[in-house]
C-alpha cells in the first residue's frame, strides 16, 4: 500500500494477539456472512441487509451501499464506552449525507458512540 504523511506518525499491524483489544475484525474473509473476532473474545460481526464482500486494498473487504448494508456485532457490555478507542480503516464514493462507520446506543439513554 501507498503512504504519505507528515509530521509524527506511528503504524502497527496487529495480530490479534493483544490482551487489551476487545474486538478485532479484519473483514478478510472474503465470503460466508461471519466477520471473525480475532481478539479471542467473540465479538464477531455479521453482515447484514446487503453488506457484500469486495476486493480490499490488501486482502478482503466488506463493502456497504450506505443505505441499509452493515455489520453487526451482538451486545457485550465491554463494548460500552469509557475508555474505549475505536479505529476504522475505510474508503468511501461519497462526502454527503451523514454516515456512521462505528457506533452502539444504550436505549433510553444518551451513553453510546458514533464515528
Amino acid at each position: 500500500a501507498n503512504l504519505a504523511v507528515s509530521g509524527d506518525f506511528t503504524f502497527t499491524t496487529l495480530n490479534g494477539g493483544d490482551p487489551s483489544l476487545i474486538a478485532y475484525l479484519k473483514m478478510d474473509e472474503g465470503s460466508g456472512t461471519t466477520a471473525t473476532d480475532s481478539s479471542g473474545n467473540n465479538n464477531a460481526g455479521t453482515l447484514l441487509s446487503g453488506a457484500t464482500w469486495t476486493a480490499g486494498t490488501s486482502g478482503q473487504a466488506v463493502a456497504l451501499d450506505g443505505v441499509a448494508g452493515y455489520v453487526r456485532i451482538a451486545h457485550n457490555a465491554a463494548l460500552d464506552a469509557f475508555p474505549l478507542t475505536a479505529a476504522v480503516w475505510f474508503k468511501t464514493s461519497t462526502t454527503s449525507g451523514v454516515r456512521g462507520l462505528v457506533s452502539k446506543y444504550v436505549p433510553a439513554s444518551y451513553n453510546g458512540y458514533q464515528i
